[in-house]
């Protein structure tokens, strides 16, 4: 096939083989193709490529090449950079050598961040300042910048201001939506005479309210309550919100009942000839007592709790029976007296010894 190297192609050479005698052409060690005509250069025959350049088998009878790595710039000098020019770069991204080993590449500009290659984003140390009511949020993926956002619970208006409230929808229950004089930002200010959060719900106040009916007061609520129309102490409720002293007899005292008045009012009052307190006990006077025995006259109760009594009269005892006695033994009689039984009506009574006179309850002379 050969006689001589001229007799091959490029990069071949003409060898012998060694068992025939015939001589041929053979490609050059890591070359390959056609080694009559051309042998083409493969990877393991060259020098290792440069920095971000990797080696590349050549197509047909093409070379093999140092080829720059994908988003990397081969320079006038064959080194391969990230980028050899702005307009290679994202945007908001420009090209600079790297100050520890001279590499171009795509950095985003200051305060900006993302993929310089594509796109950097706006961060929120790039806002200088939000306005009144708003908060910087970064964006969400790799191409939203940072924006000013409205507080939370705060409206945008047409013209970027965030205010509290654009219309009463906005508020809570009994408020709207007020302008603000000095700033013209708006807030939810409760109704008048309401009090709490303009924001979620204001309650009512007593100012709020009409005139509470008969027995009954207007009490602040507690916590997010109304104002409420609530029964005097010792006063019930009715079915009709009225308030009233009873509404049955068991909410009266003892020995006492649930009464309306003319006006309509209930109340508890004692019954016929008793008296006192009658939401708490209403005692027995004089009055309710028909008759008290012989000598024995009746008591009023010294207080509200203590109920008239018959005692015997001054000077007279009580025997075991309740029956009251001038004496009940000779004891309670005067000197030379002693305490006697009349036969008739079985009263006992001081009576002077015999042949004696005077007053037997003191001296008998």
């Amino acid at each position: 096939e050969c006689l001589g190297d001229s007799h091959c192609g490029k990069n071949a050479f003409c060898a012998e083989k060694s068992s025939s005698g015939f001589r041929y052409c053979q490609c050059s060690k890591h070359y390959t193709g056609d080694p009559s005509t051309t042998c083409k250069k493969t990877c393991l025959s060259m020098e290792p490529c440069g920095r971000n350049s990797v080696c590349v088998e050549g197509n047909g009878n093409d070379d093999a090449v140092c080829s720059c790595l994908q988003g990397y710039h081969q320079d006038t000098d064959g080194s391969c950079h990230g980028c050899l020019k702005n307009s290679q770069c994202g945007s908001n991204a420009v090209c600079m050598p790297s100050i520890s080993d001279g590499d171009k590449s795509c950095q985003c500009i200051e305060n900006y961040s993302g993929d310089a290659s594509v796109y950097c984003k706006k961060t929120c140390t790039a806002i200088a300042f939000c306005g009144k009511n708003q908060i910087c949020e970064e964006g969400s993926d790799d191409t939203m910048d940072a924006v000013c956002k409205c507080l939370p619970r705060y409206y945008l208006e047409t013209d970027g201001s965030c205010h509290e409230c654009l219309s009463d929808s906005h508020c809570g229950k009994n408020a709207f939506c007020a302008k603000k004089t000095t700033s013209g930002f708006r807030k939810c200010q409760c109704s008048k005479h309401y009090t709490g959060d303009p924001s979620t719900s204001c309650k009512k106040t007593c100012l709020s309210m009409e005139p509470c009916g008969s027995n009954s007061e207007c009490v602040e609520g507690n916590g997010n309550n109304d104002a409420v129309c609530s029964c005097l102490q010792g006063y019930h409720r009715d079915t009709d919100g009225s308030c009233h002293g009873c509404l049955k007899d068991s909410q009266c005292g003892s020995n006492a009942v649930c009464i309306s008045s003319i006006s309509g009012d209930k109340s508890c009052q004692c019954i016929e000839n008793y008296s006192g307190d009658a939401s708490v006990y209403c005692k027995k006077t004089c009055a309710a007592i028909e008759f008290c025995g012989e000598n024995q006259i009746c008591e009023e109760g010294s207080d509200d709790a203590m109920d008239a009594v018959c005692k015997c009269l001054p000077r007279y005892y009580l025997e075991t029976d309740g029956s009251c006695h001038e004496c009940l033994g000779d004891s309670h009689c005067g000197k030379n007296a002693f305490c006697a039984e009349k036969s008739f009506s079985g009263f006992r009574y001081c009576q002077c010894s015999k042949h004696y006179t005077g007053d037997p309850s003191t001296t008998c002379k």
